[in-house]
């Protein structure tokens, strides 16, 4: 991390995909990328009242998909290809 700097701003310009890169600096011959499948929140997950229930249905989530990215991260090792990182879906950040 480097904080208020020019290789700072280019990195976090990077990021957050903002940055005028080629589509070969994502999926080059030597990083691979992949997409997981996010579960669907319930439709009055924020309104709950019982935290437990919430809690159980973050962790299950998160099971879910961590599982995908165990197979991703063995595949990119296999191939030896350095992994992108897929967006990931938190249901707890707002409620916690």
């Amino acid at each position: 991390w480097v904080p208020l700097s020019r290789e700072g701003k280019f990195h976090r310009m990077r990021d957050g995909m903002l940055y005028s890169d080629p589509q070969e600096y994502y999926e080059g011959p030597m990083f691979i990328t992949a997409d997981i499948d996010h579960p669907v929140t319930p439709p009055d997950y924020n309104k709950e009242k019982d935290t437990e229930v919430m809690i159980k249905f973050h962790l299950g989530a998160m099971e879910q998909q961590l599982m995908q990215m165990y197979r991703v991260m063995a595949i990119s090792t296999i191939l030896n290809r350095t992994l992108v990182l897929p967006k990931m879906k938190c249901f707890c950040y707002k409620n916690w």
